[in-house]
């Protein structure tokens, strides 16, 4: 939990906040990290959770949808069989996952911290969405892994998580790498196979490059 990409870019949020944060909301997203890793690791628990634009968020997991009545927070209660409220939920939206040739990522359309590069994040992906996503990028692992087995390797020990991005914000640029959320890439989902190939391969270079920065200047 503690190392998905987003769990970053809101430790860093919350050391260098913007004007507008809310700080305390900010701060309180601690307590979904604490359920995320409840929730995985099969414990009991009760929690006090803050609620974020009508949802709460666990990390690497995924968020619960809330009733339009819930304040901004929330008592719930963790256990192996997922979550329970006594307050009114409308859905549970899992965080969805892709696991093919020795790869396993996240597509994030939840976390409420993915919103961490120049491009604009999408909103949930609709089924019909989210199957194109898995079908394109597992052909992409499968032509780069062909291709370039070397980089292949790389990214599929380094690449943690990819953020689809609305195609009308991203104009000319079909990708990006947020710095801030390691392992992570955003990505417009090409018509064309090959062009995610190397989207891919050009955006994980990005990300070897942040962490170069990180540890030198």
């Amino acid at each position: 939990v503690l190392t998905y990409p987003y769990v970053r870019a809101w430790a860093l949020q919350c050391l260098r906040p913007a004007a507008s944060a809310d700080l305390d909301l900010d701060r309180a997203h601690l307590a979904g990290l604490a359920a995320a890793a409840a929730l995985r690791a099969g414990i009991e628990t009760e929690l006090i959770l803050p609620v974020r634009e009508g949802s709460i968020y666990l990390p690497s997991v995924g968020a619960l949808a809330m009733g339009s009545g819930t304040g901004r927070t929330a008592l719930v209660r963790v256990s192996p069989s997922g979550l329970s409220t006594r307050h009114d939920a409308s859905a549970w939206h899992t965080v969805r996952r892709i696991t093919t040739s020795g790869m396993s990522i996240t597509v994030e359309d939840t976390d409420p911290f993915r919103d961490c590069q120049a491009l604009a994040p999408a909103a949930r992906l609709s089924d019909a969405a989210w199957k194109a996503w898995r079908q394109g990028l597992a052909a992409a692992v499968r032509e780069l892994s062909a291709e370039v087995p070397a980089y292949a390797r790389a990214l599929c020990a380094g690449l943690r998580s990819v953020i689809p991005i609305r195609p009308s914000t991203a104009r000319n640029r079909q990708s990006g790498t947020p710095r801030q959320a390691f392992g992570a890439v955003a990505l417009v989902l090409p018509d064309d196979p090959g062009a995610l190939t190397a989207l891919l391969l050009h955006e994980m270079q990005h990300v070897k490059l942040a962490a170069l920065c990180d540890l030198f200047d």
